[in-house]
């Protein structure tokens, strides 16, 4: 699926029908989020797009994607999944580890 995202570019995403972005979304999600690109564009779609996909889909997925993003130092990602879904920052000690100074940056 990477292969034929687009690189990022508001003028393509814009285009994109909400049936474009939900046949994309699902995708991503099947692949459980495996590049950077796929990040690229969970963080440029529209809240209200993200909403639906955190508090819609299969919450293991929606973890993978969540800890993907972390992982990737995509804190306006993370920030975004935390605040529709708060239960995701249950995972960041185990994302951190013994350093728990970062979980007030997020």
């Amino acid at each position: 699926m990477t292969q034929l995202l687009p690189a990022p570019n508001n003028n393509i995403y814009n285009s994109l029908t909400s049936e474009d972005i939900d046949m994309i979304i699902e995708c991503l999600i099947s692949e459980k989020v495996s590049s950077k690109l796929d990040l690229a564009f969970f963080k440029i779609i529209n809240p209200r797009a993200l909403k639906h996909y955190v508090n819609g889909c299969n919450k293991e997925l929606i973890k993978n994607i969540f800890c993907h993003a972390f992982e990737n130092g995509e804190k306006e990602l993370v920030a975004n999944m935390s605040e529709i879904e708060p239960k995701l920052k249950n995972f960041l000690p185990e994302l951190l580890g013994s350093d728990q100074s970062s979980l007030d940056e997020v």
